[in-house]
């Protein structure tokens, strides 16, 4: 801070005029002259009014590429155990009830082979594909696809965007890991501001494909009515369920009631769980269905309806 020269009288400018005195003292706040004189704050208005705009124009900018950041739903492991290769996204979407159109899904109770008896499903379900017309077989059920809807595509979209998945999905239908997909020239990085985003290119025919061509095929949907509709313990580890088997990668999305979600080990029987929020997605990739079973335990607690949505690579 310096001190005005004595008896500075100025009116041009906007400046306001100043007398000499011992308590006179000229102050520079973000660019803004500011005088103390008899105890008042005196402002160059004009110095103001330009400083003023220019910060609250790069506020806005600021602010526009933090909410443009914020789009992109941020996950958490769930677990410090390395197999279980599993990312949670508490909020990936908004809205968590289950929609006119989802509630409309042509879901049926079917019957599967359980312990070699045939028994009816405790819950609704239905198989979806626009990609795939080959049926799905799983404990002694055949299921044949259904077009995706409408909704059911624009959830599957807005899952494929996240980096995440791009990286899970291009390892699956390539095979190999990261680091393998890297040494060929296959994965490249690239930043984005603070958003790092992964794409795999490949050549083929002198023509470069990005990652976006690497989707899911299908969507397996389960209608849980209340608490005694249930999901005992198994792993997605049918060859219908993915090219590799240590690379396989599930999007589940979870709508209307939040329901416990359990993980058990094959080897020992440890488990992890946690509660899976309305809106909530939950990506299993890696090596978790070859080492892990999971499962969505019944409950004698009231319990409204939940909708899960699974989208997979189906062969």
């Amino acid at each position: 801070c310096t001190a005005p020269p004595a008896n500075q009288r100025t009116t041009q400018g906007g400046e306001e005029k100043v007398k000499k005195s011992p308590r006179n003292k000229l102050l520079s706040y973000a660019g803004v002259n500011r005088v103390k004189s008899g105890g008042y704050w005196k402002i160059n208005m004009k110095r103001f009014l330009v400083v003023s705009k220019g910060a609250a124009a790069k506020k806005r900018a600021k602010s526009s590429a933090g909410v443009a950041h914020a789009q992109l739903p941020q996950p958490r492991k769930i677990s410090h155990h390395d197999d279980l290769d599993v990312l949670y996204y508490p909020r990936f979407i908004d809205d968590g009830s289950i929609s006119p159109a989802l509630s409309s899904l042509p879901l049926e109770e079917t019957s599967i082979v359980m312990f070699g008896k045939t028994v009816k499903e405790p819950r609704r379900t239905g198989y979806f594909s626009s990609s795939n017309e080959r049926p799905l077989q799983y404990s002694g059920s055949v299921r044949h696809p259904l077009p995706l809807t409408a909704e059911l595509e624009l959830i599957r979209k807005k899952i494929e965007e996240l980096p995440d998945v791009k990286m899970a999905l291009a390892m699956e239908q390539r095979g190999g890991s990261a680091s393998s997909l890297s040494r060929n020239g296959l994965l490249k990085k690239n930043k984005n501001d603070d958003v790092q985003e992964t794409t795999v290119e490949e050549q083929e025919g002198g023509k470069k494909s990005s990652a976006s061509r690497y989707s899911f095929t299908g969507c397996f949907a389960n209608m849980y009515l209340d608490g005694s509709h249930y999901m005992g313990f198994h792993s997605d580890d049918e060859v219908e369920n993915g090219p590799s088997k240590d690379n396989r990668v599930i999007a589940s999305v979870t709508f209307g009631e939040g329901r416990r979600f359990v993980f058990k080990r094959k080897s020992d029987g440890t488990k992890v769980e946690l509660t899976l929020a309305p809106g909530s997605l939950l990506l299993m990739k890696g090596r978790t269905q070859s080492i892990w079973k999971h499962a969505v335990p019944k409950t004698s607690k009231p319990m409204g309806k939940r909708l899960n949505l699974t989208y997979r690579v189906l062969l």
